[in-house]
């Protein structure tokens, strides 16, 4: 080997070689800001229905407490009354709309006969719905409609 090779040997790095390693760490923090975001979104998603879990149980509480009254409403109804039954829908209606992105509700109310006892009761179910597309669902512009239903029982006076 010629003197002259030894004393010229690189040192450091290429920039192709400093190209590549930017590149790799590029798409490294784009994967973990990527994972961080679907992370969000989840929390998000889970904590709609978490909510929307608390507000039908909270109806069915009220149902109970007031065993006379026709709970009784449907999706994109707005309820108004002055006695205990409407204010209470009224209340609960709202609460769906502030708590989740486009909240709505749905309450059925069936009689029905313990076969054993013949004691007669009512079988309460909620439906909660909400836009799910901000919690990352489906595309952007596009609703994505999720749904709960909850049962609950009251007994007849």
């Amino acid at each position: 080997m010629p003197p002259h090779a030894i004393a010229h040997r690189h040192h450091g790095f290429s920039l192709i070689e400093l190209l590549v390693a930017l590149i790799v760490v590029s798409l490294g923090l784009g994967g973990i800001l990527f994972s961080q975001a679907r992370g969000m979104q989840a929390l998000n998603g889970n904590s709609w229905r978490a909510q929307a879990a608390v507000l039908a149980e909270h109806v069915i509480d009220r149902a109970r407490a007031n065993p006379t009254g026709n709970y009784t409403v449907a999706f994109s109804v707005t309820p108004s009354g002055a006695d205990v039954t409407g204010r209470d829908l009224a209340t609960w209606k709202a609460q769906l709309g502030r708590s989740l992105p486009a909240g709505d509700g749905e309450i059925t109310i069936t009689p029905r006969t313990d076969t054993v006892t013949g004691r007669v009761f009512d079988e309460i179910n909620v439906v909660v719905r909400w836009d799910d597309r901000r919690a990352g669902a489906g595309d952007p512009g596009s609703e994505q409609l999720r749904h709960m239903r909850v049962q609950g029982l009251r007994a007849q006076p």
